[in-house]
């Protein structure tokens, strides 16, 4: 899969990045990491494309328009537009959407979108404030039935108009909906292979699209306190892991009813490898399920409540967790997993990462500063774990009021083959001025 860019902060003109089962962003503070995790999300966001900012969706917040349409002052102002979009390179279906975004009252707001499936488009743009969107279906290639008496030359070009019931939000997924059962209302009424012809390749782009796209979940940078008690029984996800005691629970009762128990197993081999804990259990504060309960670690010596114990536990359980029990193909964009850890613990994160690319069809997008998290995804790589073609380094250099953004290939044992002459310098001068000392 690749992601776009266009005019979004300091990623001027078009940018395009390919993503593989482990993608890990790479650079200084302020280098765009998180600009670009944000606009992943919302370009992977299951209401994407929609008239709602999904760039201010937790954990992330990108603000107004003015703050994330690319800005170089003087004569060259402000970009009037900026866009973000995924393309699937699947041989099978190979299929793309960008959108487009501009400003209005101070928002990023929907403005155009662009659909691909093989040489078919459906292109759309903005005609009036009141979400009413004109739409071209071009069919680039000869069709069967009328449509293929109508074609002159390769291409058929169907336009129609329209628009939200809902004037204050809309997904497009739902506006092609309500135009899509009107449509086969009327290829019904007229039997005619035009319409039905039509609505085949408008439902294969549209909703088609919304049940083939990829997904992510965003993981917040800080997790959530721990607290000595908990009483709540909603375990929707929150970016920030307040879910995650109620996970822990459900698991450990699943468990207890002799179900499967492969996500505990993962834990503990985690909080083994990492030195955190040897066992994470529950302890109810009553005999009902709704009951308070604490959550309980055990290290060496006897086990202490979660709150009681060192705050890299906390931080890394929603991690750990979120990852084991995420879908099969969810994109997961993780940022600073090494906060509060251990060299130790952020090398058994890089280990972790890698077994789970492994074995699930799960990916990762993780945006680091720890070393000692990639050196362990390469060691994977030299030992067979993962293969060299799973795994993408992209460094993000600051260049001015510009970023630069490097693709790093790794070899099958693990080094990285095309670092550019900047690449961890300030690491290597560092290591120059502290064997020179004294000299």
């Amino acid at each position: 899969m690749k992601i776009s860019l266009t005019n979004v902060r300091g990623f001027e003109g078009a940018h395009e990045f390919t993503i593989r089962p482990i993608t890990i962003l790479i650079g200084e503070n302020s280098s765009g990491k998180t600009t670009l995790l944000a606009a992943i999300s919302a370009a992977l966001n299951s209401d994407f494309p929609t008239t709602e900012n999904l760039f201010n969706r937790a954990p992330f917040e990108l603000g107004s328009f003015d703050t994330i349409a690319t800005y170089r002052g003087g004569k060259y102002g402000r970009a009037t537009s900026f866009s973000v979009g995924w393309k699937s390179d699947d041989p099978k279906s190979p299929r793309s959407i960008e959108a487009t975004f501009k400003n209005h009252n101070g928002a990023p707001r929907l403005d155009s979108v662009v659909i691909k499936r093989g040489q078919n488009e459906l292109r759309g743009r903005a005609v009036s404030d009141e979400f009413e969107f004109e739409f071209e279906l071009i069919l680039g290639a000869p069709r069967k039935g009328k449509l293929k008496s109508l074609t002159t030359s390769e291409a058929k070009v169907v336009k129609f108009k329209t628009s939200s019931k809902n004037t204050k939000t809309f997904r497009l997924q739902d506006v092609f909906r309500y135009y899509l059962e009107g449509l086969d209302r009327k290829a019904i009424s007229s039997k005619d292979s035009e319409y039905a012809e039509i609505f085949e390749e408008l439902h294969h782009m549209t909703l088609g699209y919304a049940l083939a796209r990829p997904h992510a979940t965003a993981l917040a940078p800080l997790r959530t306190r721990p607290r000595r008690t908990y009483d709540e029984l909603n375990e929707e996800f929150k970016p920030e892991g307040d879910h995650i005691p109620l996970v822990i629970a459900r698991l450990l009762a699943a468990k207890q009813r002799d179900t499967t128990g492969k996500e505990l197993d993962a834990l503990m081999r985690f909080g083994a490898a990492s030195g955190l804990f040897e066992k994470i259990d529950v302890k109810r504060m009553g005999r009902q399920p709704s009951d308070p309960f604490q959550v309980r670690v055990k290290m060496k010596g006897p086990d202490a409540n979660l709150i009681d114990v060192g705050y890299g536990v906390s931080q890394s359980l929603p991690i750990v967790i979120d990852s084991i029990v995420a879908p099969n193909n969810e994109i997961l964009l993780v940022q600073q997993p090494e906060v509060h850890l251990h060299p130790k613990a952020q090398a058994a994160l890089g280990s972790f990462f890698a077994e789970l690319v492994s074995t699930t069809s799960k990916q990762f997008i993780i945006e680091t500063h720890s070393d000692y998290l990639i050196d362990r995804v390469r060691i994977a790589v030299a030992d067979g774990t993962i293969s060299a073609k799973k795994v993408q380094l992209l460094y993000l250099d600051r260049e001015g009021l510009d970023i630069k953004v490097y693709a790093l290939d790794l070899d099958d044992l693990g080094n990285i083959t095309n670092a550019p002459p900047n690449y961890r310098s300030f690491f290597l001068h560092e290591e120059i001025n502290l064997m020179s000392r004294g000299v």
